[in-house]
């Protein structure tokens, strides 16, 4: 069976070295700075640092390994935080290190841009290029640029000229950015609970702020079984009916319409059999698709976990490739 893998990471030594030059990565300890108060050690786990940087042998091996026919590689944070005059350069060499490898290896990866989001029209330009030259599939973008936000009105030409080429776009989570989430390490501020926070936050304003009722075809995807949400729309629905209504939404449905009209959630690094039930029971099985979070997680827990679960021959076919084929164009 194939296996089209929606969340698959890389770091090029460009992206940390600029990094480096504005205090955000120590190439001595190897630590990130993923938001505020959260330190993140990539050399910790030998695993993680060669996989980022690994384009060849260790990833195909592993995905080899473990039936994995294709990854859509997206970068790590840290472009979209890079000062403007240097992100434009620097996403374009990220992007094009991508399609060097979609063109060493054919049918094995995909392309999802990384853009200089400070630079609204350089960004605009540089996803025209992604999607019409290099062939790339969508954009992965943060649910925090470190100190401003995808869903703030400036940006909002980036997700329209998105929806006209007629992509998709992975919104995934960023380290703390406010103070409530910070003080207690990567325990509060990153995947234990400031990941899902952060990314809650960012969804519901993308949404309330009519970025998908401007463009009702705009596809978005969320990892983690969908960052919870499973279990909050139908409150977020009932409450948000509650008047009065303020004056700043823009959105014409309730929140639960636009994830079954617009969103779709991955299975990237959440394995808990309560969160996987509860997107699969709220979303359904057909706007699911398979994530394996490379190399964050480790592709032997992501699979077992996978294939323990009590699905259907024609539900592992949707989430794993009919899924991306039928709604994402990817073969």
């Amino acid at each position: 069976m194939r296996k089209i893998d929606f969340e698959a990471h890389y770091y090029t030594t460009e992206t940390l070295s600029a990094l480096e030059r504005i205090g955000l990565w120590d190439p001595k300890t190897q630590i990130i700075q993923q938001g505020k108060d959260c330190p993140l050690s990539l050399g910790a786990v030998a695993r993680i640092y060669r996989g980022l940087f690994d384009f060849d042998d260790f990833r195909l091996s592993e995905m080899d390994r473990f039936g994995v026919t294709t990854q859509i590689l997206s970068a790590s944070p840290g472009v979209e935080i890079i000062p403007v005059a240097e992100s434009i350069e620097l996403a374009r060499e990220s992007n094009n290190k991508v399609a060097e490898v979609i063109k060493r290896h054919p049918g094995r990866f995909r392309g999802f841009a990384v853009l200089p989001v400070r630079d609204v029209q350089g960004a605009k330009d540089e996803l025209s290029r992604c999607m019409n030259e290099l062939g790339f599939v969508g954009v992965l973008t943060s649910a925090n640029y470190r100190d401003c936000y995808p869903d703030e009105d400036r940006f909002a030409p980036i997700f329209d000229h998105l929806a006209k080429l007629e992509g998709c776009f992975y919104l995934h989570p960023n380290g703390a950015s406010f103070d409530r989430l910070c003080g207690y390490g990567n325990q509060l501020g990153l995947a234990a609970l400031g990941f899902t926070i952060e990314t809650q936050i960012t969804v519901a304003r993308l949404i309330y702020n009519g970025t998908f009722d401007r463009n009702p075809k705009l596809k978005m995807i969320l990892g983690h079984c969908g960052e919870a949400f499973a279990v909050l729309l139908d409150r977020m629905d009932a409450r948000g009916n509650l008047p009065p209504k303020s004056p700043a939404i823009k959105s014409e449905h309730s929140p639960s319409y636009y994830f079954k009209n617009n969103i779709w959630v991955t299975t990237s690094g959440n394995f808990s059999a309560d969160a996987f039930n509860a997107a699969k029971n709220r979303f359904g099985i057909d706007h699911m698709l398979f994530g394996s979070d490379f190399p964050y997680e480790i592709t032997e827990e992501t699979m077992t976990f996978l294939d323990n679960r009590p699905l259907t021959v024609e539900e592992r076919e949707c989430l794993f490739y009919k899924n991306a084929e039928k709604f994402f164009g990817i073969l």
